[in-house]
């Protein structure tokens, strides 16, 4: 297969990946359990990954995906170099 063809192949799975984002994760909460927002994601992070495997630049995250209330920096928790300990 030509990288164009597959790249072509890609992109017509990410577009579909879009087209039926709500249904997909609407099984991913069914199949996995997982809550809504979670299942957004993943259909996002699926989408774009192969969109970007095809040579289109993925849209932004969903809205409904955003964290507004995040902060810049290391989480709590996070691992921090053993030289800034």
């Amino acid at each position: 297969m030509k990288p164009s063809e597959r790249a072509a192949v890609l992109r017509r799975a990410g577009d579909l990946f879009e087209a039926h984002a709500q249904e997909i994760e609407t099984w991913i909460v069914r199949e996995t359990g997982g809550v809504p927002t979670k299942a957004a994601l993943e259909t996002h992070v699926a989408a774009a990954g192969v969109l970007r495997g095809g040579g289109r630049c993925p849209l932004p995250r969903p809205a409904r995906c955003s964290a507004p209330n995040s902060r810049a920096g290391p989480s709590r928790g996070a691992a921090r170099p053993a030289s800034s300990r």
